[in-house]
């Protein structure tokens, strides 16, 4: 049942634009975890980015109003894009310690760059 949950979700993101991790809704989570909206994306690779992508739990993506507050025209969180990509890259160079096979990593964000839609200006942004 979703609406307990929601009824909670709504107060911590009028108090503070927080949202409920989706990692919660897995069996092994602790509890409720909170994560600011700015590290959220609606659709986006689960593994590659600092950002949490939140079309991948059902519940957010098969209620209409959810979906409607998280990625319609009222909180407007967008698909993962080459920005988030650029970011999840550089942030590889710079990680002392990875957890993660950086190699692997990296080929598949270059991949999702290099499929992604740019813009002249943006390549130009980007050398």
């Amino acid at each position: 049942m979703i609406w307990p949950i929601f009824i909670i979700h709504r107060e911590a993101f009028h108090r503070d634009n927080l949202i409920l991790d989706p990692s919660c809704f897995e069996p092994s989570s602790s509890g409720p975890r909170w994560i600011d909206i700015d590290n959220c994306v609606w659709k986006g690779p689960e593994d590659l980015l600092d950002k949490t992508p939140l079309h991948s739990v059902s519940e957010y993506r098969t209620n209409r109003r959810i979906a409607r507050l998280f990625h319609g025209d009222i909180l407007e969180i967008q698909n993962a894009d080459w920005k988030d990509y650029k970011r999840a890259l550089s942030k590889l160079r710079t990680d002392a310690n990875p957890l993660w096979n950086v190699a692997d990593r990296a080929q598949r964000l270059y991949r999702l760059f290099l499929e992604s839609r740019i813009s002249d200006q943006d390549w130009d942004s980007i050398r």
